[in-house]
């Protein structure tokens, strides 16, 4: 009986070679040997291509030996406010198939609104000043070239006056530089736009108030050497100066303020988010010189206006930001609500400017330019009657 049921048992451990220990840790041991050898194989892959032949727009593109890039924009003249369609076209003249990976950089003034062929942001959860668009990598057969298609906005928020755009192309498998291709164009103003006092408006308005301070410290300097009273001779200096302030920090009021009364509402799809950047030095005599940087947001945005669909850009009247972070809690494809003006829907503002420390401050220069301007109004009035009499 004992012999009968340690055959039974010997043959329970081979139908069952689990229960064997030694056979269960080599069947682990060659398990994970594959797992790892999967798991590596993964890793270095290759990059995921798409064969996707949408994109392919010749097929005897001829034979150059190499890569070729280019790239070209419709129209050609790129206007302040206009949606443009660019094409970024590779052509493949060696006598082997290549992968292809199409990356584009937009400069300040170019906002992205759309593209084909999966196209992605390179870094789509933050805002940048200049925008990275990637496509993924695809086959591109000898001989044949291909094509990739997106359209931009030529922005006003920025100081900057051209348009600038690079392409490359690189084949990942091969290690070999990419190709590149730039595109820098001047910007036009809008027909009817672009006047001399649009293009130097500030810039005259600085000069006159320049000379308006110069001119009032003179003559405030003349009637003191003639011994008029101090009062008297700065009289002026303060009726001007103090005007000019009521008038500008008017001005910043009601351009708060105007979205609040007659702007329409919105919801807007987020298409880029974007700063634009002013590096000013401030130079020392007693230390080392200081930089500092001046950021101002602006969202490519695109809603229903009272004609039609509407792509502009804009974040709030004073577009300044401490920070470019202060936009990251907006993402490129959210909505977001929106008030642009029915009049020109192309103003158009997320953030309603009308914070309770800058009202104050505004409200408080324009107290003091009113002051100023009447103190020297009332200190000039005894001139005037002499002069009358």
């Amino acid at each position: 009986m004992l012999l009968r049921d340690k055959l039974k048992a010997s043959k329970r451990m081979r139908l069952d070679p689990f229960k064997n220990d030694a056979l269960r840790i080599m069947v682990r041991a060659a398990t994970g040997v594959a797992l790892g050898i999967l798991i590596a194989s993964t890793a270095w892959a290759e990059p995921e291509v798409e064969e996707s032949v949408d994109w392919l727009v010749d097929r005897q593109a001829g034979s150059t030996g190499e890569l070729a890039i280019s790239m070209a924009t419709e129209p050609t003249t790129l206007v302040y406010g206009d949606v443009i369609d660019a094409t970024v076209d590779v052509a493949n003249g060696t006598d082997e198939d290549r992968q292809v990976v199409i990356k584009v950089l937009l400069g300040e003034v170019a906002h992205f609104v759309r593209g084909d062929g999966g196209v992605r942001f390179e870094s789509p959860d933050r805002a940048e000043n200049q925008r990275r668009l990637e496509w993924p990598a695809r086959t591109l057969p000898a001989g044949a070239r291909g094509r990739v298609t997106f359209q931009f906005l030529v922005t006003w928020d920025t100081s900057s006056r051209e348009v600038y755009l690079q392409a490359d192309a690189l084949d990942p498998t091969e290690g070999n530089a990419p190709v590149v291709t730039h595109l820098r164009q001047a910007v036009h103003y809008p027909e009817g736009g672009g006047g001399f006092l649009e293009l130097y408006g500030f810039k005259l308005a600085t000069v006159a108030f320049a000379a308006v301070l110069v001119l009032g410290v003179w003559r405030a300097k003349s009637r003191l050497a003639r011994g008029e009273s101090i009062a008297s001779s700065l009289s002026g200096l303060c009726l001007e100066v103090g005007a000019v302030l009521a008038v500008l920090f008017t001005s910043i009021l009601w351009s708060e303020l105007t979205p609040w009364f007659g702007w329409k509402e919105a919801n807007g799809d987020i298409l880029d988010v974007r700063y634009s950047l002013d590096t000013h030095t401030i130079k020392s005599s007693q230390g080392p010189s200081s930089t500092v940087k001046l950021y101002s947001g602006s969202l490519t945005l695109s809603f229903e206006g009272p004609e039609g669909p509407v792509i502009t850009s804009g974040y709030r009247q004073q577009s300044s930001v401490s920070s470019p972070e202060i936009l990251d809690e907006y993402r490129a494809g959210s909505e977001t609500v929106c008030y642009y003006d029915p009049s020109f829907p192309e103003r158009v503002v997320v953030e309603r400017d009308l914070r309770v420390s800058g009202l104050v401050k505004e409200l408080a220069f324009l107290a003091i330019g009113l002051f100023m301007a009447w103190f020297g109004y009332r200190a000039n009035r005894p001139q005037r009657r002499a002069a009358i009499q």
